[in-house]
């Protein structure tokens, strides 16, 4: 007869609801990122046609880049989407703290600020048309 190891793990601490929280949150933050830019890069492209007959190179090179940083949100924010569902996802059992590890943390900072780069230039755009001759 062999002696077999009975090896009892410790049981996997719960998720609470402060957790479930967070991780909800960051999701719809990251989802509503996502969409502003979407939306903003819809509109913009909607009113280029009108727009480009009277930019010169200045004009376009705001509109452009306002388009590939909404763009560039975009994909990081799909990045955040995918750490915090493979957070959610990983055999060890998600903590208070994992919202903050930086698989989350990091694309979901480039999110926010290419997003507030793009609406800033923007913004510096429409100042820039409306004060150009």
């Amino acid at each position: 007869m062999s002696w077999k190891p009975t090896w009892r793990t410790a049981p996997k601490p719960s998720f609470g609801d402060q957790g479930k929280a967070a991780f909800s949150s960051a999701s719809e933050s990251c989802k509503q990122l996502i969409t502003l830019s979407t939306a903003l890069i819809g509109l913009e492209i909607t009113f280029a046609k009108d727009l480009a007959k009277n930019l010169d190179l200045i004009g376009r090179i705001l509109v452009g880049v306002s388009w590939g940083l909404f763009l560039t949100s975009v994909v990081f924010g799909v990045l955040t989407l995918l750490a915090l569902t493979g957070s959610l996802g990983s055999n060890e059992s998600p903590s208070g703290g994992a919202i903050y590890k930086s698989n989350i943390r990091i694309p979901a900072f480039g999110q926010v600020l290419l997003f507030l780069l793009g609406l800033l230039t923007t913004v510096t755009f429409g100042l820039w048309a409306l004060f150009h001759p």
